[in-house]
């Protein structure tokens, strides 16, 4: 064989090794991201119960005209839920029975016999407040707002 040969499969090996490096390093950074995201999720749910209020998770879109807030009140009695909306905030309210979020969680309790909920949330886009319409699907609440143009 000869030193040429040689000397390209070395080169060879030290590129394949140098992608395998990079591979790893994006996959470290990649598993890194994720659990600071599931680490910042289970903080601010252990910070959310140990608070008077527990807020619920939320997603907010803005679709074309208008703002889509999806809220998830699991376990919240629908005739507590109070949405009250401003041009750009919504603030949402609630009550639990604790004893229905045990049997959800197999067991696991807390100390309180009623959870109160509250999330007060900052939109993207000023809404027209009298345009909002709400709808309560099980422990989802959907709202929809048109946005007022600028």
């Amino acid at each position: 064989m000869s030193d040429e040969l040689f000397d390209e499969m070395l080169r060879d090996i030290a590129k394949t090794l140098k992608r395998m490096r990079m591979l790893r390093d994006e996959i470290e950074a990649y598993f890194t991201r994720m659990m600071f995201g599931v680490e910042e999720l289970y903080e601010d749910r252990l910070r959310s119960m140990s608070s008077e209020f527990e807020e619920p998770l939320v997603e907010i879109r803005d679709v074309g005209d208008e703002i889509l807030v999806l809220i998830d009140v699991s376990g919240v009695k629908e005739e507590t839920i109070d949405v009250r909306v401003g041009e750009d905030t919504i603030v949402v309210m609630g009550e639990t029975d604790i004893r229905k979020v045990e049997e959800a969680l197999r067991g696991w309790h807390l100390a309180r016999t009623k959870r109160a909920y509250k999330g007060v949330y900052r939109l993207p886009s000023k809404i027209d407040p009298s345009s909002v319409v709400v709808e309560k699907k099980g422990s989802l609440i959907v709202i929809r707002a048109r946005k007022i143009s600028s």
